[in-house]
């Protein structure tokens, strides 16, 4: 019995890591761009993998978008953008909803690092942007939230902007086809300091706790 299950385990290993291998032509790049951060060439090597269309191909960088679209952007997916939630002008989200099917989806919410920006425009050409994550949760039966971060004047002022985004989103959500009580979050980089002092201060979280799960 046991090397049986030994035995589906191995098996269940097996799949998984072959599921997440990278491709050879992409692990040849990794290997040569070498043991550093280099966001741009990593984006250009990811690019054959992503959408051909997005963000970037339909304005330049800096640009305001188009009144109208050429073609939708990522088809079966709304994308609400720059939805405000908060006082500052900078108070923005971007919300990632599948065009049909039902609501009440759990809600996947992004806080990113860098400088804070929502959507990722360091290499037009390679495309590696923060779009993918909004995809991704809306393939996943999700709904897709992406932040944008800005500065603040107090230590805890990065706390409070994700303590107001978080309570928006339980008020409004729904209108999205999300479910306010199953609300996940994580953050990468610079982003993991604002989410560490709201999930470590309840006195900034508002009147339901935290809300979200980690």
């Amino acid at each position: 019995m046991k090397v049986a299950l030994y035995t589906l385990l191995f098996i269940a290993l097996i799949t998984v890591t072959a599921e997440a291998q990278v491709p050879p032509d992409i692990e040849a790049g990794l290997k040569k761009i070498g043991q550093i951060v280099d966001p741009a060439c990593t984006a250009k090597l990811y690019r054959p993998l992503m959408p051909k269309n997005d963000y970037n191909t339909y304005w330049p960088v800096g640009a305001s978008a188009p009144s109208t679209l050429p073609m939708p952007l990522y088809p079966g997916v709304t994308i609400a953008r720059d939805v405000s939630f908060g006082p500052n002008p900078k108070d923005l989200i971007d919300i990632f909803s599948p065009e049909t099917g039902r609501g009440n989806r759990a809600i996947l919410i992004y806080v990113p690092g860098g400088q804070g920006n929502k959507i990722e425009q360091q290499a037009p050409e390679g495309n590696a942007f923060y779009d993918n994550i909004g995809r991704w949760a809306v393939k996943n039966n999700m709904i897709g939230v992406t932040m944008q971060r800005h500065p603040g004047a107090n230590w805890d002022d990065g706390g409070k902007d994700i303590s107001t985004m978080i309570q928006w989103l339980q008020a409004n959500i729904a209108k999205y086809k999300g479910n306010p009580d199953r609300m996940f979050i994580w953050a990468h980089s610079a982003g993991n300091g604002p989410l560490g002092v709201y999930i470590g201060h309840p006195e900034i979280q508002g009147p339901k706790a935290p809300g979200v799960k980690v």
